[in-house]
């Protein structure tokens, strides 16, 4: 029954594709707790009603080692397989080195990198500074009586998460180490004597809050930039604009970051420094000073080429159109120019087609700007729904079947969940389902 009605709602999201005036994709690729390598890839386009389409293409099977030509190939054959060449204009995706190589030989498809991603770099080069601080959040978690938030490396704002729970719960950290050392429970009374070792001190707990107001409004920004049901590329160059003048020094006194990747973000992995950072805590101001430095310099330096299409949905956006938040007027006029040119375009494309062509309006130009995703979060959210079909009990689960039932539960709304099945399969009554257990599972997801 999966692979019917998989085929019953590919063949109509193929028709649903082909009224899209253009569409861009976002990919990621996964592993499963099985060691299955997976590629994903979702599709965005807005509508003539201007509602966001938001669909999922593939979550399909992708051997090792995932080179970028394998990538290459896997997306060009994606692309093929749903008839979409001429319609694909972007495709947003993570920093792996292997991920963006592969997208340049998929030209003229243009690669935007993932804003969450290239958000959570900057961040990393500023956390280095307090690294001690870090594993010490990590000694003091303990779990079941705190259920405190364990700080991830590959989980995005997982310090300020970690951080922000550890200081709601400070008082009853604080009480737990006194109620363990005054147990007559000897395990007990050791365990308060380990927790006392690495308490957090009193200026640390200040130094936490402070830089948990600062890592708020990163926080804040990565759900605003991870947005599904609205356009956020255009808002993405004001919040970072933002985000960089909110830790602008008055004196401008920070260093030139030096780094060799010359502006072009390519690994996820920030590199260990050579040699480990010294920190005195007892100085809080000048801890957020050096915190706040390397990350005011990472912005900078991570976006200091504004991308075109970030800039163009800005200036198609009623909201920012006036681009007050770019200082370069000649960034302005040439943006400007950019949008001019492909009216202009436009313009020819529709008097060629007719006799009598209707006047091109901007909001064509829109559609395909505007609704481009300015970060991968589409396909991360699509590993989570894979990971949830792929448990402990169901761990040979073949990538064949968890792609067609991902396929139709991502889907289920946009191809219109009351007529996922096709016509002439009797789901009340169980026709041409030989497996009554596979139709319980389906109809529960």
């Amino acid at each position: 029954m999966i692979a019917r009605s998989y085929g019953y709602n590919k063949e109509k999201l193929k028709l649903l594709l082909k009224t899209a005036q253009s569409i861009s994709l976002t990919t990621d690729l996964w592993s499963s707790r099985s060691k299955h390598g997976y590629l994903g890839l979702t599709a965005t386009w807005i509508n003539k009603n201007f509602e966001i389409m938001d669909v999922l293409l593939e979550i399909s099977y992708f051997l090792t080692p995932h080179t970028a030509k394998a990538i290459t190939e896997g997306i060009k054959n994606a692309i093929q397989k749903w008839e979409i060449e001429n319609l694909v204009v972007s495709i947003t995706t993570d920093n792996g080195a292997n991920v963006v190589a592969a997208i340049r030989d998929l030209t003229p498809i243009k690669r935007l990198s993932c804003a969450a991603h290239t958000l959570q770099l900057a961040i990393s080069k500023g956390l280095k500074v307090v690294e001690n601080l870090v594993s010490l959040q990590k000694e003091i978690g303990y779990e079941e009586p705190l259920h405190l938030i364990q700080d991830i490396s590959t989980r995005w704002n997982s310090s300020y998460l970690a951080w922000d729970q550890l200081i709601f719960l400070q008082y009853a950290v604080l009480q737990l180490s006194v109620n363990l050392s005054c147990s007559l429970i000897s395990e007990e009374k050791t365990d308060g004597i380990r927790l006392k070792k690495i308490m957090i001190k009193d200026n640390e707990w200040e130094l936490l809050d402070e830089l948990c107001n600062i890592l708020a409004l990163f926080e804040k920004a990565t759900r605003d930039f991870s947005g599904n049901t609205y356009v956020t590329l255009s808002q993405m160059f004001l919040i970072i604009t933002d985000l960089t003048n909110s830790l602008k020094p008055s004196d401008n006194s920070y260093e030139v970051l030096e780094d060799s990747d010359n502006n072009t973000i390519n690994s996820d992995i920030v590199e260990e420094e050579s040699s480990q950072i010294e920190v005195d805590y007892s100085n809080i101001s000048e801890v957020l000073k050096n915190v706040k430095n390397k990350i005011y310099l990472g912005l900078k330096h991570y976006w200091a080429m504004p991308d075109e299409f970030g800039i163009m949905a800005a200036l198609l956006d009623p909201r920012y159109k006036d681009l007050n938040f770019i200082t370069d007027e000649e960034t302005k006029v040439k943006i400007h120019s950019s949008l001019q040119i492909q009216y202009d375009q436009l313009k020819r494309e529709m008097q060629q087609q007719t006799s009598t062509p209707p006047s091109p309006t901007i909001s064509t130009i829109s559609t395909t700007s505007t609704r481009i995703p300015a970060t991968s979060v589409a396909s991360e959210r699509l590993f989570s729904d894979a990971g949830n079909h792929i448990t402990a009990k169901r761990s040979l689960l073949d990538p064949a079947l968890l792609g067609k039932m991902v396929f139709l539960k991502r889907n289920m709304k946009t191809m219109d969940h009351i007529n996922i099945f096709p016509p002439d399969l009797d789901v009340e009554n169980n026709d041409y389902v030989e497996d009554e257990h596979e139709l319980e599972e389906l109809l529960d997801e």
